[in-house]
């Protein structure tokens, strides 16, 4: 056995040396002290230190018993390491393993260790077991308040009271028969630092770990800002990711927003309740990559979102980074509104979209390649971005109006960013006016994309408790920008050309003249 132990390599005799403990070492000892004892019987028993049990009667001689002995402490000890759980006390220990760990990049055995005991080591980290608590409530009993603490104190539904001389000095005294458990804080802080901030380790976990990784996120700290990044670009990023496979198996839709489908764990976790994506700021990861991609291709000679792929518009785009990571905002952003976040979660990255999109299909060469709706994968990717943020305004129809996330102040284009159908509304102005100006895309493709919003605002325009929003979204269309009185003639009249050819028998064709009129008064 010692010759067993002795080939073990070091870490793995870490390992087995951080999971037995006080009681685990006292049977191992009493084990050997006991085999000892049976194996130099005959001496014992010569000096008169037997106990004269007469063991031999039930045909145990002291071989045989030494050999009972080891099985059932192997199998006591083997049964206490398969129930071991991180305790508090050997955390300092735990974060010098996984540190060897991680310096030989053993990261399956990262995995391994980490998944039965992150739990222990946030709430080390937080200081939420019990000596922990205590140690923590009684520093406080130490402090002084000040007058800015009873006011803050007051406001939530709290009170405090300065201590007493004689009681502060008790508890200082307390404090330095305790032990320190701040070193145990700072070495679980430290511990989760390392393994968040290292980008080897998260990739590693996306790829073979997701739901560990996962399980970081709920650890609050300063640094779990660089955490959620390089976490959700990594996810992006691996095309066999469980972003991907969830995002594909869960398109079925309630009313105006998906369902959730609580096998799908990630999403579950971000969107039950949609305010733990707004906290993380998920959006910031996805769509900086996007960005990026779409950067990328742009620099790139072979761009394949210009080619034209019958099969991308089916299954093909759930292998397309860049649908995937729309089709994330989409999923998020109705999360959003169908739960009341009063934050637009950022939905404005579809304007950075729309314009790279445009940019990157000027090299877009049409050919007779046979009928399709779409004449490549980028012109099916802006119809998604227009099409999605038309779904979040058209959503106006379903939801109460009191609902505070779409409650409107203002038919102006001032922002109300706790306004997610009104944040709808100016992005998409912003986004149509590119449209409609760029050189890159066709007339017919053009008309193809603003018969949408065209579509949703006559729909509104037929709604009377809806008519400050179809004035809102009206003045949107016709302003096309932020700026007040820009100089904007091409766009108007492009506009107004476009408005020309909306459908007289299904819509209105007097409130159709009268836009046409104050765009052509302009």
């Amino acid at each position: 056995m010692i010759a067993i132990i002795a080939l073990l390599p070091a870490i793995k005799r870490q390992e087995i040396a951080l999971k037995l403990r006080i009681l685990d070492w006292f049977v191992i000892i009493c084990a050997i002290l006991f085999i000892h004892y049976a194996v130099f019987f005959q001496l014992f028993l010569f000096w008169g230190l037997s106990p004269k049990l007469n063991i031999h009667r039930y045909g145990l001689s002291p071989s045989i018993l030494s050999y009972v002995v080891l099985v059932i402490s192997v199998i006591f000890i083997l049964i206490r390491i398969s129930f071991y759980r991180l305790k508090s006390s050997q955390i300092s220990k735990f974060k010098s393993l996984i540190d060897n760990l991680i310096s030989r990049r053993m990261y399956s055995e990262v995995y391994i260790i980490l998944e039965d005991n992150i739990n222990a080591v946030f709430s080390c980290a937080n200081k939420e077991y019990s000596m922990g608590k205590l140690y923590s409530k009684i520093k406080r009993r130490t402090e002084n308040y000040y007058p800015i603490d009873f006011f803050f104190a007051e406001r939530n539904g709290k009170k405090l009271r300065n201590p007493n001389y004689f009681m502060k000095l008790i508890f200082r005294i307390i404090l330095l028969i305790m032990p320190n458990y701040e070193r145990r804080t700072s070495d679980a802080n430290y511990l989760l630092r390392t393994i968040m901030l290292k980008k080897d380790l998260v990739i590693y976990f996306v790829s073979n770990a997701p739901y560990l990784g996962m399980r970081l996120l709920q650890y609050k700290s300063y640094f779990l800002d660089a955490y959620v990044d390089e976490y959700f670009k990594s996810l992006i990023q691996q095309k066999s990711s469980i972003l991907y496979f969830e995002l594909k198996n869960n398109q079925n839709t309630n009313e105006y927003a998906y369902q959730i489908d609580p096998h799908n764990i990630l999403l579950s976790y971000l969107f039950n309740p949609a305010s733990r994506a707004e906290q993380l700021g998920v959006w910031r990861p996805i769509g900086e990559y996007i960005i990026q991609h779409l950067d990328e291709l742009n620099n790139s000679s072979t761009d394949k979102y210009l080619i034209q792929n019958e099969n991308y518009y089916e299954d093909g785009k759930w292998e397309s980074s860049l649908y995937v990571g729309i089709f994330f905002f989409d999923v998020m952003i109705k999360s959003a509104l169908k739960q009341n976040i009063e934050w637009h979660m950022w939905l404005y990255y579809y304007d950075y979209f729309v314009d790279r999109i445009d940019r990157n299909i000027s090299r877009f060469k049409k050919r007779d390649t046979g009928y399709y709706e779409w004449d490549s994968p980028y012109h099916y990717l802006l119809y998604t971005c227009i099409s999605n943020l038309c779904d979040y305004i058209r959503a106006i129809e379903k939801i109460p109006l009191e609902q505070k996330n779409v409650i409107l102040k203002s038919s102006n284009l001032e922002h109300e960013n706790g306004n997610i159908v009104k944040s709808s509304i100016l992005c998409l102005m912003i986004c149509i006016r590119k449209i409609i100006l760029s050189n890159n895309i066709s007339d017919d493709f053009k008309w193809y994309l603003v018969k949408i919003p065209f579509s949703v605002l006559f729909t509104l325009q037929r709604s009377e408790k809806l008519s400050e929003y179809f004035k809102c979204f009206r003045n949107a269309l016709i302003a096309g920008d932020f700026i007040k009185n820009k100089d904007d003639h091409e766009y108007k009249l492009e506009l107004a050309k476009y408005a020309r050819k909306i459908d007289r028998v299904h819509n209105n064709p007097e409130e159709i003249n009268k836009f046409i009129s104050d765009l052509e008064n302009i």
